[in-house]
């Protein structure tokens, strides 16, 4: 009973944090677009007729994500144990020339588990393939 005029009163109140700050809010929203400009023009030009990003573009953000990112669930397994993405492939363009696109149902695999993420060190393999294929395998435990 006391929730149907809740949400009423959260609009109000962030209503009036935003006239307070709306300079604040301006600013950032300008220094955002500026520094993220190439990254939507790169993203306006990769959706396909359904509206979607392709599968390599989110595979090539997930693998940038969890190597430089510490608030990554997985940057433990990545990032901090040195492992990173080769200058080259900060470019999604270079990224898909280099890799191609993703075949449906398969994810990215490098060739060397302690290894960076280079063209020398990465295929695509079928998601049943790349499951089986992990550090613990390469250690030789079960």
């Amino acid at each position: 009973m006391g929730d149907a005029g809740s949400g009423a009163l959260k609009r109000a109140r962030y209503h009036r944090y935003y006239e307070r700050h709306k300079e604040k809010f301006s600013a950032y929203r300008k220094r955002w677009r500026a520094e993220n400009a190439e990254r939507a023009r790169e993203l306006s030009r990769l959706r396909w007729h359904s509206g979607k990003i392709p599968g390599c573009y989110r595979s090539w953000a997930a693998m940038r994500n969890r190597c430089r990112n510490p608030n990554n669930r997985n940057f433990p397994n990545y990032g901090a144990r040195g492992i990173s993405v080769c200058e080259r492939w900060d470019s999604f363009a270079v990224f898909l020339s280099d890799m191609g696109d993703k075949p449906k149902g398969w994810d990215l695999h490098r060739i060397d588990p302690n290894g960076d993420y280079t063209k020398e060190n990465c295929v695509w393999l079928p998601k049943s393939e790349h499951g089986r294929i992990t550090r613990r395998a390469h250690r030789g435990e079960s």
